[in-house]
């Protein structure tokens, strides 16, 4: 994280008026948990080349943080596509809607983790929900973001042995949203546990030492 905060803030040096520049910052800052600074980078980017679908990821940035509306405004950049509709279900499952989220779901079903939000949706059998489960968190994924991602659906499912363990994957390979953890409607069943607390403390770590490198090379 440390290597590629510092190449995107020298791109951003160099090239500021350039928005893939500010939408690489905010790449690196959102995966840092510095949800309000990847925002902001977000938004310079759009400002910049506002028609740029590649910058539709930065609806996660603000997504996690609360602000549905605004990620919703960075999904339409890629009105339709997967990606977008997958973060649309996440957003109406954070949100409690879960009818409008059953209604747009299954054509995403291809998606292991799709599918387990489909079946709990549905309430289907929980030897069922259990398989799915299973399937979802044995996928190979290098993306602690994605893994983040799993997490939320397998505590959304009531599955938060797994849930947990896949939180703590994501924050282990550098995903670090602490402040999303705490705000995650999802995660809410998990909070009192002692193993969210030590996930949650490992993800403060993880960002106090990404600022303690960014202090030193400024």
């Amino acid at each position: 994280m440390e290597k590629s905060y510092a190449e995107a803030d020298e791109l951003v040096k160099r090239r500021s008026e350039n928005g893939l520049a500010h939408f690489a910052l905010a790449y690196v800052l959102r995966y840092a948990g510095l949800l309000k600074e990847a925002q902001r980078e977000c938004d310079i980017a759009l400002a910049l080349d506002p028609s740029n679908y590649y910058y539709r990821s930065c609806a996660r940035a603000f997504s996690l943080d609360g602000n549905f509306q605004r990620a919703r405004e960075y999904l339409a950049l890629d009105v339709g596509s997967n990606y977008s509709q997958r973060n649309e279900v996440e957003i109406l499952l954070r949100q409690g809607k879960k009818a409008e989220a059953l209604q747009i779901v299954h054509p995403l079903t291809e998606n292991s983790g799709m599918r387990l939000v489909e079946a709990c949706l549905q309430g289907r059998p929980e030897s069922e929900i259990e398989a799915l489960s299973k399937d979802a968190g044995s996928v190979a994924v290098s993306d602690p973001e994605v893994r983040y991602a799993l997490a939320d659906y397998q505590a959304f499912c009531g599955r938060h042995e797994a849930a947990l363990a896949l939180l703590r994957q994501a924050v282990q390979g550098r995903f670090c949203p602490y402040t999303a953890m705490d705000s995650d409607p999802l995660f809410a069943p998990l909070r009192d546990t002692a193993e969210f607390r030590e996930i949650r403390s490992a993800a403060v770590d993880c960002q106090t030492k990404f600022l303690t490198y960014r202090n030193q090379h400024r």
